[in-house]
């Protein structure tokens, strides 16, 4: 499977999820990978992401994977009806994965599945993609071929099963009358039977007391249940998953921090107030076109979350976790992001003009049009990162920072020379 042309849509509510997730997907040299905590935001991202599979969380509370399913296949405004879709499940839940299935999906994944297996599975889905069936035989991949186009017998596929196995009784009956019978022996004479001799006690064997069966304990000896046919591969999917219970987070409600950091700014400070996001828990949030100049984002989760066009002009970001961002058209001019984590961003037409990006990660991330122009690159790691259409660099930039042989750089430019 040739992952560097592959974009993948990853959609769970569980931020740790998606961090595992990516970091597989990191490791295989995956092309794009666009992920969200909600359903909802996922369809819509498939308008604007091309996407050659989804990986969607079978549990959640805005739209199931069920019903993303459903509305993938059945909506007139659906962008791929199409798509391979590969569920996410949390735990088991027999009856949601039935729905699922007879919507269309083509594979099932879970934290439990290894990451060579997940990552084949998805592959699988996108190469031979084969829709699921579950019945109480089977569950897996449909395991039917095509029909011949010289077979003349019935099509059973179509067929009731009892008026199918009907059929197939009285074909039998009709098989066993029309098979010819051989003729008995005329005249052959009946040997006379012999009167069983009878024997005396002293002859007999004595009799052998056989030793009393011991009594069973249901409660204390159970048969341990033998799989279905077919659920082998499958059982980790379906296997219940523990985690440490996780306290309770109460919902951060931003819109109120926009609005007071908006009119702070209007006012020069006069009014409202200015925004201290630090450390907050921000993963997946839409802050798209919002004004946040001069915000504080320090060590603050941003990650997943969509900035579209958002202004973090002179912003305080240092360590901040913004991988996996939409940060397209975004203005980031003169910000402060030390030692923050870009991985994997989606950066096209972003100001970088006079940031600082000490110490960043910027691996995996695109870069398309990106202005870098008086940008602090010191020791920011750019490895396999494609900077081809970036504009504004320059050598002396390059030479601070941390690259390798699949970093691409605009013509004219060549990478600096390896660290011992």
């Amino acid at each position: 499977m040739e992952w560097s042309n592959t974009r993948i849509l990853l959609v769970h509510s569980d931020i740790r999820v998606r961090k595992w997730a990516h970091d597989i997907f990191h490791k295989y040299k995956v092309a794009g990978v666009q992920s969200t905590g909600s359903a909802p935001i996922g369809y819509d991202l498939l308008g604007r992401f091309a996407a050659d599979v989804a990986v969607v969380q079978l549990q959640q509370n805005d739209m199931n994977g069920a019903e993303f399913t459903r509305k993938i296949r059945g909506d007139a405004a659906s962008p791929n009806p199409q798509l391979p879709i590969v569920l996410f499940v949390d735990a088991p839940n027999p009856e949601l994965l039935r729905t699922a299935c007879e919507a269309g999906i083509e594979g099932i994944v879970s934290k439990s599945t290894e990451p060579e297996k997940f990552i084949k599975r998805i592959g699988d889905a996108i190469t031979a993609p084969k829709r699921f069936v579950a019945s109480k035989a089977y569950f897996g991949p449909c395991r039917r071929g095509e029909t011949p186009s010289d077979f003349k017998g019935p099509n059973r596929r179509e067929q009731p099963l009892l008026e199918t196995r009907a059929q197939e009784a009285v074909e039998e009956i009709e098989r066993a009358q029309l098979a010819p019978r051989k003729p008995a022996a005329a005249g052959a004479p009946v040997a006379p039977r012999k009167k069983a001799r009878e024997w005396d006690e002293g002859e007999l064997a004595p009799k052998v007391e056989r030793p009393k069966a011991r009594e069973w304990d249901p409660a204390s000896e159970t048969t341990p249940k033998k799989p279905l046919h077919g659920q082998g591969d499958w059982a980790d999917a379906m296997a219940p998953i523990e985690a440490p219970p996780q306290p309770e987070v109460k919902g951060f409600d931003i819109v109120p921090v926009l609005e007071e950091h908006l009119l702070w700014l209007q006012t020069r400070g006069d009014k409202g107030k200015k925004a201290s996001l630090d450390k907050a828990d921000l993963n997946g949030a839409t802050l798209a076109g919002a004004e946040m100049t001069n915000a504080g984002f320090r060590d603050a989760d941003l990650s997943d979350s969509d900035c579209k066009g958002a202004v973090f002009a002179s912003a305080d970001m240092r360590r901040a976790e913004l991988s996996g961002a939409n940060l397209t058209g975004a203005n980031l001019s003169v910000a402060n992001l030390r030692a923050a984590n870009l991985r994997l961003c989606q950066m096209g037409e972003v100001s970088l003009r006079g940031a600082d990006l000490s110490g960043a990660c910027m691996t995996g991330a695109v870069l398309e049009t990106t202005d870098f122009a008086g940008a602090i690159m010191l020791d920011t790691d750019i490895r396999e990162a494609d900077l081809s259409r970036a504009i504004g660099l320059v050598q002396v930039q390059i030479n601070k920072t941390r690259a390798d042989l699949k970093t691409r750089l605009p013509p004219g430019l060549s990478r600096p020379e390896p660290r011992e």
